[in-house]
């Protein structure tokens, strides 16, 4: 989703870009500000000439007939969502 967002945006303002990986320990993804750990650094688009991104949400979609531990797994996931939105 947050991948998508960014890469939409990076081609519609006609920057070039390519999928890279290293293992020097520095990495640059989209995250809602809302869900960034404190050690991380927000880095401001217009500063660094990147692209504005659009408004993302996130949703939770299970089907009902689900394992007790997949449930539980879900349940937490929602909690810590909230917690890390609603502060």
């Amino acid at each position: 989703m947050y991948r998508k967002s960014g890469i939409d945006a990076l081609q519609l303002a006609g920057k070039p870009w390519h999928a890279a990986h290293s293992c020097a320990g520095l990495g640059v993804t989209v995250l809602a500000k809302k869900l960034v750990l404190p050690d991380l650094n927000i880095l401001d688009s217009h500063s660094i000439g990147m692209p504005m991104l659009q408004d993302t949400e996130t949703a939770r979609m299970q089907e009902s007939h689900l394992k007790v531990a997949v449930k539980r797994l879900s349940a937490c996931i929602v909690r810590y969502l909230k917690y890390r939105t609603d502060g």
